[in-house]
């Protein structure tokens, strides 16, 4: 149905917003939550706090190598304990210049960070 001109048009589209609104909304919260569980979502969070906590790209890797290597290791490379759930593993890196060392446990990682201090 043409509009002789722009406001009717304007108004037509507002109400077709309006009147799906709630449908639309629903349908985002959907997508939303099923790609929050998705791996590639929690690859990009990992990686980008990674970022943010200064651990940097050199030639020897990359952050997608660095993520495999972090996502399949169970075991502590410092003391070889296995980790009891993610929350456990650590990226290990120097703070001063940010090269990534060894993934460890919670415990080494303290240690080592303490040791990189002094």
């Amino acid at each position: 149905m043409p509009y002789k001109n722009i406001e009717d048009k304007r108004e037509a589209r507002m109400r077709s917003y309006y009147k799906n609104r709630e449908k639309e909304l629903e349908r985002v919260k959907e997508y939303v939550k099923d790609y929050k569980n998705t791996y590639q979502y929690k690859k990009t969070q990992i990686i980008s706090n990674w970022k943010y906590q200064g651990l940097i790209e050199t030639d020897d890797y990359t952050y997608e190598e660095l993520y495999e290597a972090y996502y399949y290791t169970i075991n502590c490379e410092a003391c070889g304990k296995q980790f009891k759930n993610t929350k456990y593993r650590h990226m290990d890196h120097c703070h001063k210049t940010g090269i990534f060392r060894e993934i460890v446990c919670c415990r080494c990682n303290v240690l080592r960070r303490y040791a990189d201090l002094n």
